[in-house]
């Protein structure tokens, strides 16, 4: 009986021991595969994001340009609003990237 358990419980670690490695194989492919490849994506779009608020930073006409289209957006900020708060108003709201108003609608405000 004590055999029998002992069989029972090293067939069962044994199974256990195999499963953990499965998933430890799946994660490191994971990582290497998948992670990988949706942190570059993330980067790429990190760096555009950084280089338009270079550029908004650097240029007095681009801002106002900017400040102009979160009106337009109806995202509302105030005078003394940082840029780089400004920018993160557009992102969280999800206004800018969800759907930009074209150069007819402005004509069409309600």
């Amino acid at each position: 009986m004590k055999g029998d358990y002992y069989v029972c419980s090293k067939r069962s670690k044994n199974n256990i021991h195999k499963r953990l490695d499965a998933m430890h194989a799946a994660r490191v492919t994971w990582e290497e595969g998948t992670l990988r490849a949706a942190n570059e994506e993330l980067y790429a779009i990190l760096e555009g994001v950084y280089a338009l608020y270079a550029e908004l930073k650097a240029e007095v006409g681009k801002r106002r340009a900017f400040t102009a289209l979160l009106t337009d957006l109806e995202i509302k900020t105030q005078a003394n609003t940082s840029l780089a708060l400004k920018w993160s108003a557009t992102s969280l709201q999800g206004k800018a990237a969800v759907k930009l108003p074209t150069q007819a609608s402005y004509g069409n405000r309600s």
